[in-house]
């Protein structure tokens, strides 16, 4: 089987000289030597496998020349490769595992991935074909490491690959068809099957399946690889589908069936030009013809095999051998038969000894425990990088909630400072409104009746003393009115002494009945403009109404600071009022009540003890 020699082998594009070889030979012939034939020439290189050995040869020859004058390190590097591919075709193993080593020594995977996983995975290949297969898979479960590392799919998918067709070239095969359903598994994206394909994959499927006698479920996979061969124009993959088929029809007891898929496998695989193919198809052909009853045909394809091997051990021997042991036992030479197996023993052992189950099984455990290892440590820092986003996360909605709350703050402080600003404006406005207009016609009205009463001119005494009240009383309260809206604030200092004042003057008027006020609490409490006036206003008309209406002979106004609260009482010693008549009120209380509502306090009355009545304002603060 030892199919691992395909990783010698890159995408194959057509057989034979393609149209597109042409078109690069002929653009070589235009631009003679220097920089762009190197181009060109890389560029032919690239269609490796559509090349005959002796043409690949030639370019990649050319290619390093042109490359050691005019290239840069990656074009040196590439020229290289293809020349290093050339040499291993033919054979000189060593030869190129020594340059790959030298290559690999100076590129790394994180700084030149492209070149180094083209030298990586021609050193592994090279290592399996001469036995070195521990080597081989140590460096190929360590590339796969870094590819799982950095999520290169399609690595990894070759590199899973690789590593399921050594296991099943080991025998192993169920352990080989795990790696390689795991490299299938990998991507189903149908953009890596042309990938999956011309690595070998289905095929490998296909093989390990019709060894454990799943036939159905080997030509499903036999089938697979010839389709996406024909879709993709792959005919090197159209080759090993089509051995494939022969192969299971030939297991499965149809050998005249599987005549016609052999030999066209056969010739595609000569006019590809590819070695490893040729004998693989070699041997295939060997089985069909042992198991049609022409062992003899198939002991001369397994010596045209052996010669081919001679000149290019691109293969180990023990596949050839022990299909030619085979063919010598089917064709009853045991003499013959024997000496194969003797043969066979020492190759086998000698590759035992250096590549023996065991080490195949301790090396795939170490590297499924570095990978268990690898996936706990993802595994731990996505859970760190998943807690330092939900942190992250919360911290930046904690931020973002508290810039809005200070923007917001920000904001409302600005629109106070902007209302209180704009309210001072208005009342100043109003101020000098009231004492500019409304005040200077108070004083010319009041200015003209004492004219009149100087000049005689009206007889009624009592009506001219009227008019003089009237302008003293608008007079009065324009200046209240004044003294409360030119402040932004009123101190209730300030209004217990304009209290006072206005209890002086209405004294005078009413000298049969005591007013006295009494103020307890801190003096610096402050009211806004409305909330003072509003106070003076309710204090004007209860005194207006106790002195006027209760018939007694003492009122007592009471202002209390407690806290934030305010407390006013106004309250007299008179003959009182039919509280049930007054349910709604007269003008007075009304007035009195919307004044208190709004100042944003509260207005009740009752019956004083023993007689009388009291008002009284609170403030909840």
């Amino acid at each position: 089987m030892l199919l691992m020699a395909w990783f010698l082998l890159p995408l194959i594009r057509v057989a034979a000289q393609t149209p597109r070889i042409n078109s690069l030979e002929y653009r070589l012939a235009q631009t003679g030597n220097g920089a762009d034939s190197l181009e060109v020439l890389l560029a032919i290189c690239e269609q490796n496998f559509s090349l005959s050995l002796d043409s690949l040869r030639v370019f990649a020859s050319e290619a390093k020349s042109a490359a050691s004058v005019y290239g840069n390190q990656a074009e040196v590097g590439l020229a290289d490769y293809y020349y290093t591919l050339c040499i291993s075709r033919e054979g000189l193993a060593d030869s190129a595992i020594h340059t790959c080593d030298r290559w690999l020594g100076r590129l790394s995977y994180s700084h030149d991935r492209g070149l180094y996983v083209r030298y990586k995975m021609l050193q592994v290949g090279l290592m399996g074909l001469i036995s070195r297969t521990n080597e081989a898979l140590d460096s190929a479960y360590s590339l796969l490491k870094d590819a799982e590392g950095v999520r290169d799919t399609a690595l990894q998918i070759r590199l899973k690959s690789l590593i399921g067709s050594t296991f099943s070239d080991a025998g192993q095969y169920p352990e080989g068809l795990g790696w390689l359903y795991d490299a299938d598994r990998t991507s189903r994206d149908p953009q890596y099957d042309s990938l999956k394909n011309s690595n070998v994959l289905f095929f490998n499927i296909g093989l390990d399946l019709n060894y454990l006698g799943k036939y159905d479920s080997a030509g499903f996979y036999a089938e697979r690889t010839i389709s996406l061969a024909s879709k993709y124009q792959n005919r090197f993959m159209l080759a090993y589908g089509l051995g494939l088929k022969a192969f299971i029809l030939s297991y499965t007891g149809k050998p005249a069936l599987a005549e016609l898929p052999m030999e066209e496998s056969m010739r595609i695989f000569f006019q590809v030009g590819s070695i490893y193919g040729v004998i693989n198809a070699m041997t295939a052909m060997a089985k069909y013809y042992t198991a049609a009853g022409k062992p003899g045909k198939g002991i001369q394809v397994c010596r045209s095999a052996l010669s081919l091997l001679a000149k290019y051990p691109i293969v180990p021997r023990e596949v050839i051998y022990t299909q030619i042991a085979s063919c010598y036992k089917g064709a009853g030479d045991y003499r013959n038969y024997a000496s194969t197996l003797d043969t066979l023993m020492a190759l086998k052992d000698s590759t035992y000894r250096v590549n023996g189950t065991d080490a195949l099984v301790a090396l795939n455990a170490r590297y499924a425990i570095s990978r268990n290892e690898a996936l706990i440590a993802r595994q731990k820092l996505q859970l760190i990088h998943k807690d330092l986003w939900i942190w992250g996360s919360v911290l930046l909605i904690l931020l973002i909630s508290v810039g809005v709350w200070f923007t917001f703050q920000r904001n409302r402080a600005r629109h106070k400072a902007a209302v209180t600003l704009a309210e001072e404006k208005e009342r100043k406005r109003i101020s000098a409104d009231l004492h500019d207009n409304i005040g200077a016609y108070a004083a010319a009205i009041s200015a003209g009746i004492e004219e009149i009463e100087r000049r005689n001119m009206i007889t009624d005494p009592e009506f001219v003393s009227n008019l003089k009240e009237y302008s003293a009383g608008i007079i009065s309260s324009l200046r209240e009115t004044i003294w409360a809206f030119n402040r932004e604030s009123v101190s209730m200092t300030s209004l217990c002494d304009r209290i006072k004042i206005y209890i002086q003057k209405i004294q005078k008027v009413y000298p049969g009945i005591r007013v006295r006020l009494e103020e307890s609490g801190p003096g610096q409490k402050t009211l806004s403009p409305v909330q003072a006036l509003n106070i003076f206003r309710i204090i004007q008309e209860g005194l207006h109404n106790a002195l006027q209406h209760s018939g007694g002979t003492e009122v007592l106004v009471r202002m209390t600071i407690q806290g934030e609260g305010m407390e006013l009482t106004i309250e007299d010693n008179g003959v009182g009022f039919d509280f049930e008549g007054q349910q709604g009120g007269g003008n007075g209380l009304n007035n009195m009540k919307k004044r208190a509502l709004e100042a944003g306090f509260r207005l009740t009355y009752c019956r004083a003890q023993p007689r009388g009545v009291r008002v009284r304002v609170v403030s909840e603060g």
